[in-house]
């Protein structure tokens, strides 16, 4: 992902870095706490409205201020209640047009989370969806939305179209 037109934030399994193309050097992010854990396996960079830039990574969604300095984390391995999300292995994360925050998983199904109101919560609320709501698997890659209020999801089983008024799956195999 490109932050300027000489830096570009690089996501990889042991984390995050940046890569400035006049230097040819490669560091890692900072992080503003020591209580952020480190990413791990870094699949997506999304700019949101809710939260700004947010690395997505297999243990959970980090934030990236416009310093390129990690200054917050959702995921599991934190004991902060209005951080801790209830997901052990992410691959995806897409903000809808309403600011929704979906999350796609390695084996617990879909998430939906509004996370425009986090901060004021004392424990992130999340909806889950699985095969007992018509998903053609737990195991999902990619998220993507539509005009029509639909998110195109890629599984283990094949293509899912999910409505997110109606929460209705459609699959094609």
């Amino acid at each position: 992902t490109a932050v300027s037109d000489n830096i570009f934030l690089v996501g990889h399994i042991d984390g995050i870095s940046q890569f400035n193309l006049v230097s040819k050097k490669c560091n890692p992010l900072a992080y503003a706490s020591s209580k952020i854990p480190k990413a791990k396996n870094v699949y997506r960079f999304v700019t949101t409205k809710a939260k700004g830039l947010v690395a997505v990574a297999e243990n959970g969604l980090f934030v990236i201020d416009k310093n390129n300095i990690v200054v917050d984390y959702y995921g599991s391995l934190t004991n902060n209640t209005s951080h801790n999300l209830p997901i052990t292995t992410i691959f995806d994360m897409y903000e809808d047009t309403k600011g929704i925050c979906w999350i796609a998983t390695n084996g617990e199904g879909l998430f939906r989370w509004d996370w425009r109101h986090s901060e004021s919560d004392k424990r992130i609320s999340v909806k889950q969806f699985t095969l007992d709501q018509g998903l053609p698997s737990t195991i999902l890659y990619r998220i993507e939305e539509d005009m029509s209020a639909n998110l195109w999801i890629g599984t283990y089983n094949g293509l899912l179209r999910f409505n997110t008024l109606t929460y209705a799956p459609s699959v094609y195999t």
